[in-house]
């Protein structure tokens, strides 16, 4: 009756997308890219969603990360099976080459196939291991996998493009997203001190985890 009444046409259904990304507790150029677009997306029909996802970082007490790592992801997959059965309209996926990031996201890609209401799912390839793989190798195996159970997938050029038509992967399906930065330039004294903040936070990480004193 309202609607009759104005005269308008009905209202816009807002839609909803999940953003998944391995977040670093440093940087993560995964998460920087996620925030662009939902920034991009800011006043549109959209509604965003982010599942940030535990990394794995290899360490003299691997055992112990390991299992950390384990825990903690299993607790992120929990999350994303929950959300994917609140329904979304899309499944933005981010995709690094690593083994942990092959088997952290290709479970995601999974719980949004299986899910009972599956998203588009879009995968953004990060890196570019995967130009050296086989395609018979098992890597090469698990990403063609979650590529070709998406609506589309980014790369970083067509050389990246090229390798994943190499492994029979539709051309309409990949994407080119060139790398960009917004960063204005940076002299080598700010770089230094990047770095150097970037090994404490590796180190007050390590002793965190470990509980190991800090030399």
């Amino acid at each position: 009756e309202m609607g009759s009444q104005a005269g308008n046409k009905p209202r816009r259904k807002r839609r909803r997308a999940l953003f998944i990304y391995a977040s670093e507790f440093y940087f993560s150029g995964q998460r920087r890219a996620t925030e662009y677009i939902i920034a991009g997306l800011a006043g549109t029909k959209w509604d965003c969603v982010r599942q940030p996802m535990p990394t794995y970082h290899r360490r003299e007490l691997a055992l112990k990360e390991m299992f950390k790592w384990l825990f903690l992801l299993s607790l992120a997959w929990r999350q994303t099976r929950k959300m994917m059965g609140e329904g979304f309209d899309v499944a933005h996926i981010n995709l690094g080459q690593s083994w942990a990031s092959l088997v952290r996201e290709g479970a995601a890609v999974l719980l949004a196939k299986f899910s009972d209401e599956p998203p588009r799912i879009i995968v953004s390839l990060h890196g570019s291991w995967f130009m050296e793989w086989r395609p018979d190798s098992v890597r090469a195996s698990m990403l063609a996998y979650c590529v070709r159970h998406s609506a589309a997938v980014t790369v970083l050029g067509e050389d990246q493009r090229d390798k994943l038509m190499s492994w029979g992967l539709p051309r309409e399906k990949i994407h080119i997203i060139d790398n960009c930065c917004d960063l204005p330039p940076i002299d080598w004294p700010d770089l230094e001190r990047k770095h150097t903040e970037r090994r404490v936070a590796i180190a007050m990480d390590v002793r965190s985890a470990t509980s190991l004193p800090l030399v």
